[in-house]
């Protein structure tokens, strides 16, 4: 998933305006990675299932 240009700056503006840092990290990983990690989470708290995924 991308974060929109429109959406990067309304960030930025808001962290200028609160005078905080603003960063973005871009993690990436393998659609089998992903499937993997989703299939090995017990008693997360998280509802993510492989349909967020999709």
């Amino acid at each position: 998933m991308t974060i929109k240009l429109e959406q990067r700056e309304l960030f930025h503006h808001l962290a200028n305006k609160s005078h905080v840092k603003f960063s973005i990290v871009d993690f990436q990983a393998s659609w089998e990675t992903l499937c993997n990690r989703i299939a090995q989470r017990q008693h997360d708290p998280s509802e993510t299932t492989i349909t967020v995924l999709q």
